[in-house]
This record gives structure tokens, C-alpha cells and sequence, in this order.
């Protein structure tokens, strides 16, 4: 008979002892998992996030440095084409943060005639 029940391995399989011993394989397993993701979850976030934020941080310098070159060149531009006229609406090109708007006034103020071209370029961005 305990020959017949070693032999017969669903049987073993489905003693209390060994189910015990299963469910506490499987729960040790689940803990051991659960804080495994964590750990490489949150080393894999904090990785991307360092490779993101470069990116972005590079990206933004790089727009951040050709906006005040930008702004730089049609300052100077507008003070010695246009004087007085073309310094007095420098304040209003510099709250312009659109570098498309001020890729145009650049572009627009190598061959404007007037400040009011100038002006109708960025007026309807203003706030």
C-alpha cells in the first residue's frame, strides 16, 4: 500500500504538507518578484529618466542659446537701421518666447521699410 501511494505521484503531490509548502514557494516567489520589479523598475526609471533629461536639457539649451542670438542680432539691427523707433519695440520682441515668431522678425528685418512691418509680423502672438 505505501508502495502503491510513493508511486503514485499525484497523489504525493496533493498531501497538505507539500500544498503548504507550494503556497509558500509561490508567496515567497511573488515577494521575491514583487521586489525585484521594484528595484529594476525603479533603476530602469531612474536611467531613462538621466537619458530623457539630457535630451530635453540639451534640446532646450541649444533653443535657449539660438533664441538670444537671434535677439541679439535684431536688436542690433533695429537700433541701426531704425534708432530710437526700432529700440522702443525691442522690449515687446524680447517677451516673444515663440522661436518660430522670432525666427520670422529676423528673417522679416534684414529687408523691413518700417518698424510697422516689423510690428505686423508679431502682434498677433502678443498676449
Amino acid at each position: 500500500m505505501i508502495q502503491q501511494l510513493i508511486g503514485n505521484d499525484t497523489l504525493l503531490l496533493d498531501t497538505p504538507f507539500l500544498k503548504e509548502l507550494r503556497e509558500k514557494a509561490e508567496t515567497d516567489g511573488y515577494s521575491k518578484g514583487k521586489e525585484d520589479g521594484k528595484v529594476d523598475g525603479y533603476s530602469k526609471g531612474k536611467e531613462d529618466g538621466k537619458v530623457d533629461g539630457y535630451s530635453k536639457g540639451k534640446e532646450d539649451g541649444k533653443d535657449q542659446g539660438l533664441r538670444e542670438g537671434l535677439l541679439l542680432s535684431i536688436d542690433l539691427s533695429l537700433k541701426n537701421r531704425f534708432g530710437a523707433q526700432g529700440a522702443k519695440i525691442i522690449p515687446e520682441i524680447h517677451s516673444i518666447q515663440d522661436l518660430d515668431i522670432i525666427r520670422a522678425i529676423y528673417l522679416l528685418q534684414l529687408n523691413a521699410t518700417s518698424v510697422e512691418d516689423i510690428r505686423s509680423v508679431y502682434l498677433p502672438y502678443l498676449p
